[in-house]
């Protein structure tokens, strides 16, 4: 049952190379290497998935919230030897924020995740998000050599 679940997210990961953009073509290789990389069970899998969709949605948010707002005000003013000191610690105080708000979210996952999977997969979680990053990295590199 495992190799037919990791199969079908191989293929889907294929069909989606193929058929969507940019952000669609990662989104679904990293499915697929998550969902290799944890072994998940058909159960463990209808548990995971929403929690971990749930969490890279908000992950997203925060993260776009940081670009959009302080890069971008930054950006707008010349750079940050423009602000003021209250103006750079009003900056900084929001950076912390999100920073916080990134790291409660992370936090959150692996209570909620608790419920779902093992400790142990857990932690095999985390390694394969790094080893994913990673991997796509080096992809990217090799593209841009070609």
């Amino acid at each position: 049952m495992k190799k037919i679940i990791l199969l079908l997210c191989i293929f889907l990961s294929i069909t989606a190379f193929s058929q969507r953009g940019k952000h669609e073509k990662i989104k679904a290789y990293k499915t697929a290497f998550i969902t290799e990389k944890l072994d998940l069970t058909v159960n463990e899998a209808e548990k995971f998935w929403p929690i971990y969709n749930d969490f890279t949605k908000r992950e997203k948010s925060l993260k776009i919230t940081e670009r959009q707002g302080i890069r971008k005000k930054i950006r707008l003013a010349g750079g940050i030897d423009t602000f003021s000191d209250k103006e750079a610690i009003k900056m900084l105080n929001q950076l912390t924020s999100i920073q916080d708000g990134l790291h409660q979210l992370r936090q959150n996952l692996i209570t909620d995740l608790k419920s779902a999977i093992s400790i142990k997969k857990i932690l095999k979680l985390l390694r394969a998000e790094k080893e994913f990053h990673r991997n796509l990295l080096d992809r990217l590199k090799d593209r841009k050599r070609d």
